[in-house]
C-alpha cells in the first residue's frame, strides 16, 4: 500500500506524482493543510510536517529525490511509460544532423510558417562567458493567442512566450524546446488548458517539420 502525503501545487509532488504514473502504480494521495503546523498526520508518520512524504509499507521517505529512487528500484516501469514520460515532460530535444547556423535557420523559418513571432534572441556569451557563441536562446510568442490567453486571465501574460534553445552537440545541433504554456494546467482554466493545447500541436509541426 503507498500512501503520498502531498499537495497539488508543489512541484516536488508533482515529480512524485508523475513518476508514479510512469511505474503504472496505484496509491492513495492525502492532500494536507496549508498551514505546517496543522499537518498532524504527516508528523506522525514522518516527524516532519513538509512535503511530498511518501509511505511504502514499513518505507517512510521525505524528498522528491528519495522517493522517486526508492519507487524506481524497487517496481518495474509499466508497458508505456515511455509515453507517460514523454507527455510529462517540461520540454523537447531534438538533435539535427547539422551545424547551429543551419539549424537556427530553418526553425526560424518553421516557427514563422506556424504563425510564431519573434520576441527576443539571446546568444551565448550575453548570458554566460562559458557558453559558445553559437548557443542562441530564442522566446518566441504567437500574438493572437497571447492576445486571447490575456483576456481570459491578465495574470498569464508573463507567461506567453515559449524559450528554445539552439546550441551545438558531439552529433550536431540540438534544440531544446519547453512544451509551450506548459504551466497553464496550474490555472485549471478550461479555456487556457485548450489554447496551451492548440499551442502544443503548433509546435510539435514545427518540430516534425525539422
Amino acid at each position: 500500500m503507498i500512501t503520498l502525503y502531498q499537495v497539488e501545487w508543489c512541484q516536488h509532488c508533482h515529480r512524485v506524482r508523475q513518476t508514479l504514473t510512469e511505474l503504472g502504480l496505484t496509491y492513495t494521495a492525502v492532500n494536507v493543510p496549508f498551514d505546517r503546523t496543522a499537518r498532524h498526520e504527516v508528523h506522525v508518520a514522518s516527524g516532519q510536517e513538509g512535503v511530498p512524504v511518501l509511505v511504502d509499507s514499513e518505507t517512510v521517505l521525505t524528498t522528491s529525490d528519495d522517493i522517486i529512487k526508492h519507487l524506481r528500484a524497487t517496481y518495474p516501469a509499466a508497458d508505456d511509460a515511455d509515453q507517460h514520460a514523454t507527455m510529462g515532460d517540461f520540454r523537447w530535444l531534438l538533435v539535427l544532423k547539422t551545424t547551429p547556423a543551419k539549424a537556427l535557420t530553418k526553425l526560424k523559418k518553421r516557427l514563422a510558417r506556424e504563425g510564431f513571432t519573434f520576441v527576443q534572441e539571446t546568444r551565448g556569451p550575453e548570458l554566460s562567458p562559458s557558453l559558445p557563441a553559437d548557443y542562441v536562446l530564442l522566446h518566441v510568442a504567437v500574438p493572437a493567442a497571447a492576445a486571447k490567453a490575456a483576456a481570459l486571465d491578465a495574470s498569464v501574460a508573463s507567461a506567453m512566450t515559449t524559450p528554445l534553445a539552439v546550441y551545438p552537440v558531439e552529433r550536431g545541433t540540438a534544440i531544446a524546446v519547453v512544451r509551450p504554456l506548459a504551466g497553464f494546467w496550474l490555472f485549471g482554466d478550461p479555456e487556457l488548458l485548450k489554447l496551451s493545447a492548440v499551442l502544443m500541436e503548433r509546435m510539435v509541426k514545427v518540430l516534425e517539420a525539422l
